[in-house]
C-alpha cells in the first residue's frame, strides 16, 4: 500500500511540474525552439503520464453458511508511461496494485473477492502492461502485455484491475470502412489479476489462443462484427477446437440517437462432445428523453460453450457471470434513468431457465448499479446484483454489492 502510494504522488508530482514556465515578454526577449519531433530522446521525454486510482469496497454474499462470504476493501490502480512515436515505434508500461486498506478486513476474508492474491489474500502489483507498438500507414502492430477488447479475450473489467494478456496484435484498415486484426495470446492475469502474475489458462491450453477479428461499417448506421478463435494446444482442459461470433448492430436515427437492434450468435466445438451454439438479440430507445430501455433475449443450445480466453458475457450475463453455459433460454431487460448531468440509476432483471436436463442455469437476477460522474477525474458507482436460484438449481443463491471510487488524470 505504501509503494501505490507513494508512486501516486510521485506521478502527481511530475504531471504538475511538467508545465513550462515563461519569463514576461517585456523583460526578456527570447526565440521559441521548434518542437524535435525526430528524435528519440523526443519521444522517451514528452511520453503520456496517466493515473487510475480506484478504491473499491466488495461483498458477496452466498445462502450456502458452509462457503466464506468474501468481503473486501482495497486501494490501487494503474499508473502508466506511454512514450511519444519514434519512427513509428512506442512504447508502454503500467504498474497495476491492489491492497488491504488498513486490516478492516482480514486476508482471509479477502479471499474469493477477486479483488486481491487468489492465493493468499495479499496484495496484487505486478507489471500490467508492457508492450512495443509499431505503426506503418494503415497497419500496427503490439506485441507484449496489453489490454485487448475482443470478443473472446477480454478485459472483464469488474473488479479492482481489469484482466491483462501477454499477446501480439496485427491490425489492418486498408479496407475501406473495414479493420481486420490478427491475434496470438499466450497468458492472461485471470479477472482482477488475482493471480498476481501472468498464468497459463488452462481451458485453453498451454499454448493459448489464435484468432481473426474483422469489423466492418460500410452499411449505413450498420456495424458488423465478426470473430473465429482456435485454440493452439489440443490437450486442454476443456477440449475446446474453435469458437465462432457474430455480431449485427443497426442504429435508427429517425427514431432517435439511442435506438438500436443487436443480433449475434456463435459456436464453440471441441474435440470431444457436441458442438455448443447460441444465438440472440437486443433492442433499445430512449423514452421521454430521460430513460433508456432495453429487452433481451438469448438461446444456448446443444453443448456448453466456452467462450476462448476469457469469456465475455452473453447479453444476458451481467456482472456476476455464469460462464461456461447450459443449454438454457434467457428473457430480460434494463431502464436506465438519468435524472441530473453525470448521473445514471439502471434497474434490470433477466430470467435463465435451464433446458431439460440441466440444472445450473436456472434462476432469476436482478441488478441495480447507479453511476455519477463528480467530475471531469472523478467518479462513484454502486452496485447491488442478486441471484435467486431455482430449486431444481445445482447452484447457490448469491447477492454482491460493491461500491467504487475512480480518480483518473
Amino acid at each position: 500500500m505504501i509503494k501505490g502510494l507513494m508512486l501516486s504522488v510521485a506521478t502527481s508530482a511530475v504531471l504538475m511540474a511538467g508545465g513550462t514556465i515563461a519569463p514576461p515578454n517585456a523583460l526578456v526577449e527570447f526565440q521559441e525552439v521548434p518542437e524535435d519531433t525526430g528524435s528519440f530522446s523526443h519521444a522517451i521525454k514528452n511520453g503520456t503520464f496517466s493515473l487510475e486510482a480506484k478504491l473499491m469496497y466488495f461483498n458477496r454474499d452466498w445462502t450456502d453458511d458452509t462457503k466464506n462470504d468474501p468481503t473486501a476493501l482495497t486501494v490501487g490502480g494503474i499508473m502508466k508511461y506511454e512514450t511519444k512515436a519514434y519512427m513509428g515505434v512506442k512504447a508502454g508500461v503500467a504498474y497495476y496494485t491492489s491492497h488491504r486498506v488498513g486490516n478492516i478486513y482480514s486476508k482471509e476474508e479477502s479471499l474469493g473477492s477477486s479483488m486481491l492474491d487468489a492465493a493468499d489474500g495479499g496484495s496484487i502489483d505486478l507489471l500490467g502492461e508492457a508492450y512495443l507498438d509499431f505503426a506503418y500507414g494503415n497497419s500496427s502492430l503490439r506485441v507484449g502485455r496489453q489490454k485487448m477488447s475482443v470478443p473472446n479475450v477480454t478485459q472483464r473489467n469488474i473488479r479492482l484491475l481489469p484482466i491483462t494478456h501477454e499477446a501480439a496484435v496485427f491490425k489492418n484498415s486498408d479496407i475501406t470502412d473495414t479493420t481486420i486484426e490478427l491475434g496470438y495470446v499466450k497468458r492472461y492475469t485471470n479477472l482482477g489479476a488475482r493471480a498476481n502474475g501472468f498464468i497459463v489458462n488452462d481451458a485453453s491450453g498451454k499454448d493459448g489462443v489464435s484468432y481473426v477479428y474483422l469489423t466492418n461499417k460500410s452499411i449505413y448506421n450498420t456495424t458488423i462484427k465478426a470473430e473465429y478463435l482456435i485454440s493452439n494446444d489440443d490437450d486442454n482442459a476443456a477440449k475446446h477446437k474453435n469458437s465462432t461470433w457474430l455480431e449485427l448492430t443497426h442504429n435508427f436515427d429517425a427514431l432517435g440517437d439511442k435506438t438500436f437492434i443487436k443480433l449475434h450468435g456463435g459456436s464453440s466445438s471441441y474435440t470431444e462432445g457436441d458442438t455448443g451454439k447460441y444465438y440472440g438479440g437486443k433492442i433499445g430507445t430512449t423514452l421521454f428523453g430521460i430513460m433508456d430501455a432495453e429487452v433481451l433475449y438469448d438461446k444456448v443450445v446443444d453443448n456448453q460453450l466456452f467462450f476462448g480466453f476469457s469469456p465475455p458475457p452473453l447479453y444476458s450475463d451481467w456482472y456476476i457471470g455464469y460462464d461456461n453455459y447450459e443449454a438454457s433460454t434467457a428473457f430480460g431487460g434494463t431502464l436506465t434513468v438519468h435524472p441530473l448531468d453525470g448521473l445514471d440509476i439502471m434497474v434490470g432483471a433477466v430470467d435463465i431457465k435451464a433446458d431439460e436436463g440441466n440444472t445450473d442455469d436456472d434462476y432469476l437476477e436482478i441488478n441495480a448499479v447507479v453511476d455519477y460522474k463528480l467530475s471531469d477525474n472523478s467518479s462513484f458507482q454502486f452496485r447491488y446484483e442478486n441471484r435467486d436460484q431455482s430449486d431444481k438449481s445445482g447452484k447457490d443463491d448469491m447477492q454482491d454489492i460493491v461500491v467504487k471510487y475512480t480518480y483518473a488524470f
